[in-house]
């Protein structure tokens, strides 16, 4: 039966990637992806390296995308709002994965959606222009130092966090 799983699994990620099967996006019920695939390979991006340290930011965009192995994932992208940096583009990658949820439950809450059922649903529209903030730290990637977002929380914990940006 093990051996049935994962070839199940297998075929099922396959499929995705090829995209004959659509995974579902926030805001469109039972639609897949539009016109092509966006694939997550890292933090590579020049215009994405602002000082480490605290941000408030806002939710440009969520698209759709694979994760770094190859499971379904939102790609948040940000932008910095105020400050020396203001308009700079962040991006956050967060696995649908079990063992991720968490991330993408800690992006929604701090995004200020709220819900009393387990289970938190969410349009595209829902998240998009809302505010909250980051902490931001510069990594090494593929031999690049890239800014990262480490942690991200709402506006309020930002405050009482005291934002230097």
């Amino acid at each position: 039966m093990t051996g049935d799983r994962s070839v199940n699994e297998k075929l099922k990620n396959d499929a995705i990637i090829k995209g004959t099967i659509s995974l579902p996006m926030p805001g469109k019920p039972n639609g897949g992806l539009a016109d092509g695939f966006e694939v997550y390979q890292g933090f590579e991006y020049d215009d994405m390296k602002i000082p480490d340290g605290l941000y408030r930011i806002k939710c440009v965009d969520v698209e759709q995308s694979l994760s770094s192995l190859g499971g379904p994932a939102y790609t948040w992208i940000f932008e910095v709002t105020g400050g020396s940096y203001d308009g700079s583009v962040l991006k956050l990658c967060t696995a649908l994965s079990p063992a991720n949820m968490w991330r993408v439950a800690e992006v929604i809450q701090a995004l200020g959606i709220e819900q009393q059922d387990p289970v938190i649903r969410f349009e595209k529209a829902d998240v998009v222009g809302r505010e909250c903030g980051a902490l931001v730290r510069n990594k090494s990637c593929n031999g690049r130092s890239v800014s990262v977002i480490t942690k991200i929380m709402s506006p309020k914990k930002l405050s009482e966090n005291s934002c230097k940006h």
